[in-house]
């Protein structure tokens, strides 16, 4: 029985010690299993979540630009007064300059808002637009980004203020532009909506 059991565990250190497998690749060098072999991006896994509209804009992200330039181009709006109809609460107009600014706090594809600019009785609308803010869906629940005390998954809030204060460096433009970031895990969601457009080609 002694015997036996030697045996048995000399072959499981024999087979734990065993070098790398390793495979031929299209120019017969060999490849260890497992390793950098490079993957393509031009077919996604599944569908990415992308919102698209008449302008886009990034979630948490201050933006500011005038309606003369993106709607009405080409015409003389000097003395009119501006004003939105059906906009998210998170939009705002000069009235006097037509600038539309604010910050989006959430994702989504927001139709059906109009710019009025109006003068005298004279009313030029719009049409019809759709603004898309694209982010992270699931950036509500990211406390370490922005905690505002919601207790996501958990029984207990969190404390308001308890984060790293992220939205005062996005809104200094400071956005991680240039910068490559390596991380060690197999199981990197590449098609996440918030990474696949900044995942590096080829790159595993």
């Amino acid at each position: 029985m002694m015997f036996r059991s030697s045996v048995v565990l000399f072959l499981v250190l024999f087979s734990a010690c065993q070098p790398e497998r390793v495979v031929q690749n299209s120019s017969n060098s060999p490849v260890p299993s497992g390793s950098n072999n490079q993957y393509s991006l031009t077919i996604p896994q599944r569908p990415v979540l992308v919102y698209e509209g008449d302008k886009e804009l990034m979630e948490d992200l201050p933006f500011s630009f005038f309606a003369s330039d993106e709607f009405f181009p080409g015409q003389n709006l000097n003395g009119y007064t501006f004003s939105l109809s059906d906009a998210p609460s998170w939009m705002s107009i000069n009235s006097l300059t037509g600038e539309i600014s604010g910050i989006p706090t959430e994702g989504g594809e927001f139709s059906n808002v109009k710019v009025l600019a109006s003068s005298g009785g004279i009313i030029k609308d719009s049409g019809f637009k759709t603004f898309a803010v694209n982010g992270d869906p699931l950036r509500i629940f990211q406390w370490h980004l922005e905690n505002n005390g919601q207790n996501n998954f958990a029984n207990q809030q969190g404390v308001p203020g308890h984060d790293i204060n992220l939205n005062p460096a996005w809104w200094n433009n400071f956005l991680g532009e240039g910068i490559k970031i390596a991380v060690s895990d197999m199981g990197v969601e590449i098609n996440h909506p918030d990474l696949h457009q900044n995942m590096l080609d080829g790159w595993h």
